[in-house]
């Protein structure tokens, strides 16, 4: 090469167009205005326009999310003791692999155990429509205020996304109530202390594919998620462990206490060669709660990523399973507690004659006594969502999230039921005695 061509070298090289590969990106919701001692349940759009989500098609390989009080890539996230996560989940129901696997595009989903999508070998989520666009995104959350004061936070997502074609994965999303919007259900606590209850769900697999990587979200009380193919002589392929801290741990320590202290961590399992599974093979998800103590609207989900492909039956499990996400330590075996009342209501029990008024934040009788087996109701009237839910008591119930309409229970064991909203559990709270 000539000494004259090496200047003309380096203007082309210059004026080339950068190829960014793979880069770190961070967005952030609208923000959230979340009341104090409250748990703040919405839904917002994150339009594609790259400061909510992606503006660009590319590949998403791996994702963290956190609450901050302002909307940078600096700040710093907020603790436990300020605003709780207690659920996020994003969609992508316009991305060109949102389907039934995925309750039609949940690609994501943290609860308190602080749960992420690492970065694995050379695979990606195809952040694309069928049109070739970057699709807009939705987030579902749930944000708990510790504070007396109220906040405004956002949401903040930090992504690794690249414009190189990726292996590309397929969300996965298996959940205890067939992708219901509020997928919850009560563990009643009937059980001797140190029992179990198993909650199963039953999903079939609807492609031939491997899972790459699965975590799973349990509630206070849960114990461990185990999903097995039933198909397959019954083998377990994924198990997600809940593991809790001790009493010093952050959970335990926050004041006040508005629910049940979740795992610290559930374990994650990531294999770059993926668990085999056949189109149509019977999945089966059980979920492991305590049963010694009521556990109310708690929930199981296994949230994972699913590489579609030719599998030949009954294939062997990969030997490069790696488990992750678990702590350094954390006690054994599962805690038991008590939700306290945070407002504990006093005077006198009157006898239920009436159904019982809840409004916005309040019930109009805060401490009622029935006998065993009289059915006792609650008529809802709000502008807002609330629910009736069993804190500590001999069993638990709960009600769904309701504005309008009716809720009644009957008890069939006497004692004292501590009851509460878990949306207000700072406001809202009341006293069952059941006598006899």
């Amino acid at each position: 090469m000539t000494r004259a061509l090496l200047p003309l070298l380096a203007l082309l090289l210059l004026a080339a167009p950068a190829h960014a590969a793979e880069e770190k990106q961070t967005f952030f919701s609208e923000p959230i205005e979340v009341k104090s001692y409250t748990g703040e349940q919405s839904y917002q759009l994150l339009d594609a326009d790259g400061e909510h989500a992606p503006a660009d098609p590319g590949w998403i390989t791996s994702i963290k999310v956190d609450v901050v009080k302002k909307p940078t890539a600096k700040a710093k996230a907020l603790s436990i003791q300020d605003v709780m996560i207690h659920h996020i989940v994003l969609h992508s129901t316009g991305a060109k692999w949102s389907s039934g696997a995925n309750c039609g595009g949940r690609m994501f989903a943290m609860g308190e155990e602080n749960q992420e999508m690492p970065r694995t070998g050379d695979f990606g989520i195809a952040n694309e429509t069928k049109s070739g666009s970057a699709p807009n995104w939705f987030l579902t959350h749930m944000l708990m205020n510790h504070r007396p004061s109220h906040f405004k936070v956002w949401v903040r997502t930090k992504i690794t996304y690249s414009d190189e074609p990726k292996t590309e994965l397929t969300p996965l999303w298996i959940d205890t109530d067939g992708c219901d919007v509020d997928p919850t259900y009560t563990v009643d606590g009937s059980g001797k202390k140190g029992s179990t209850d198993y909650d199963r769900h039953f999903w079939e697999a609807p492609m031939d594919g491997r899972i790459i990587g699965a975590q799973g979200h349990l509630h206070g009380g849960g114990k461990y998620q185990s999903l097995r193919n039933m198909s397959c002589d019954k083998r377990e392929l994924i198990r997600s462990q809940g593991y809790y801290g001790f009493p010093d741990h952050i959970f335990y320590r926050v004041r006040p206490m508005l629910h049940e202290p979740s795992p610290i961590s559930m374990s994650r399992t990531i294999s770059e060669t993926g668990i085999p599974v056949n189109e149509g093979d019977r999945l089966r998800l059980t979920a492991a709660y305590d049963n010694g103590l009521p556990h109310t609207r708690v929930m199981s989900i296994l949230m994972g990523y699913f590489l579609p492909g030719e599998v030949d039956g009954c294939e062997e499990m990969p030997d490069d399973l790696d488990i992750q996400d678990v702590p350094d330590r954390s006690r054994k075996p599962y805690p038991r507690f008590k939700v306290p009342l945070v407002a504990p209501p006093d005077g006198a029990f009157a006898p239920f004659k009436n159904a019982i008024k809840v409004s916005d934040y309040f019930f109009n009788k805060r401490r009622v006594q029935i006998e065993r087996g009289e059915a006792v109701t609650w008529r809802f009237d709000g502008s807002t969502f609330h629910d009736v839910s069993v804190a500590s008591g001999p069993r638990g119930f709960s009600s769904e999230w309701i504005r309008n309409g009716e809720y009644t229970y009957t008890p069939e064991v006497k004692g004292l039921y501590k009851l509460y909203c878990t949306l207000h559990p700072g406001l809202m709270s009341q006293e069952l005695k059941v006598t006899r």
